[in-house]
């Protein structure tokens, strides 16, 4: 199961890239912050499930940055793509140490 997920996150995680760029050029696409929170919603609730808790947690808290951009003023989203590029740079990280350690109860494992 770790490494269907594995392989989920990786195209979750170019989502959440390409929503960063288009918000930082355009400002406002609503579209893109449905497709960035719909994204982090489903890491979120596959990396639980997995007992992979720090990704889990960063994900939760990206999705409620994303909850809020959703509600803000189209200004706003340029103002958020450093913190979203943080988060998901960090889930990058959490994403790969995963594939390579395991995190939490779920040890690592190779793909067959």
């Amino acid at each position: 199961m770790l490494w269907l997920f594995l392989d989920e996150a990786e195209e979750l995680l170019r989502v959440l890239d390409d929503g960063v760029r288009v918000l930082a050029a355009a400002p406002g696409e609503r579209g893109t912050v449905h497709a960035m929170f719909r994204a982090a919603h489903t890491l979120k609730g596959g990396s639980a499930i997995l007992g992979l808790d720090r990704i889990a947690r960063a994900a939760h808290a990206l999705e409620a940055l994303l909850a809020r951009l959703r509600d803000a003023a189209p200004a706003a989203h340029r103002d958020l793509v450093v913190p979203l590029r943080t988060a998901s740079d960090l889930l990058h990280r959490l994403v790969e140490q995963a594939r390579r350690d395991g995190d939490g109860p779920t040890p690592a494992v190779s793909r067959p």
